[in-house]
């Protein structure tokens, strides 16, 4: 117990680093795939690098054997004075255990839920990319190579342009990125920077795809349009990729064709 707890607050030091990084110095520019590989990399240094240590031995000769009974005395009122602290770092800890089983549980269901979504609805494969249309009420999102989505809530216009931005999604294979995020949240629930990693990670694999379904010579006002209209639907699930995934819009600015929706939209 006492060798995993320093484990985890390295790993949530580690996230820590690289949010600040991406916050101070990437976040506003429009290199999307060079973000997306710097938060990847961000997400595996925090899950890898706290198991590698480094340890070094030290020999002391003490002089005389008084020194060495002092020494002793200390180490044993260290002990006992620390015992306190070890109680409420063992604690945290089971609480932490529990947290984690329960998060491993909820996702379980949601892959459950998503397996059921895809598996009742009508599956037309193109481009090793399976589109399924279902009779939910649900937004359109995307998970690994499945595009899924209710062609009843969108105009023609709207659901194509909808099905190239989530094309964009499984082509690149986001998912392994909201997965991998996924996995951060559950080891680091505790620290609040890593929901905020899990947003941005998740904010960067949007501007990705816009740019990816821009360039399809989508009308930017139509796009805009159609980014609103799905905006009022709630996300589906937290492991998969949605074409609009905010709760609120705080403000609408001029689209840039590359970086329309970080430009469009900013959180309130």
């Amino acid at each position: 117990m006492e060798f995993f707890a320093p484990i985890v607050l390295k790993s949530a030091g580690i996230v820590s680093l690289f949010l600040m990084t991406y916050w101070l110095f990437l976040r506003k520019e429009t290199f999307f795939e060079a973000n997306r590989a710097f938060l990847i990399f961000g997400i595996l240094a925090a899950i890898c690098l706290p198991f590698v240590t480094f340890t070094k031995e030290v020999a002391i000769a003490m002089a005389e054997w008084h020194e060495a009974e002092v020494v002793t005395n200390e180490a044993s009122f260290t002990e006992a004075s620390q015992t306190t602290a070890i109680d409420g770092l063992q604690i945290f800890m089971y609480v932490y255990i529990i947290v984690v089983a329960l998060l491993v549980i909820k996702t379980l269901l949601q892959f459950a839920s998503l397996y059921l979504t895809v598996y009742k609805g009508t599956k037309k494969r193109s481009n090793g990319i399976n589109f399924i249309s279902v009779e939910d009420q649900i937004p359109p999102f995307s998970v690994f190579n499945n595009v899924v989505y209710n062609p009843r809530l969108h105009n023609e216009v709207a659901l194509q342009q909808i099905l190239d931005h989530e094309t964009v999604h499984c082509k690149q294979r986001h998912s392994i990125d909201v997965i991998l995020a996924e996995l951060l949240l559950i080891i680091q629930w505790f620290n609040p920077l890593a929901w905020l990693y899990k947003r941005y990670l998740q904010e960067n694999l949007e501007y990705i795809a816009d740019k990816g379904a821009l360039l399809q010579n989508h009308s930017k006002k139509e796009y805009q349009y159609t980014m609103l209209r799905v905006s009022q639907q709630p996300a589906y699930a937290s492991i998969t990729t949605n074409f609009f995934h905010k709760k609120r819009i705080h403000q609408i600015r001029s689209v840039d064709a590359f970086c329309c929706r970080k430009l469009l939209f900013q959180f309130g």
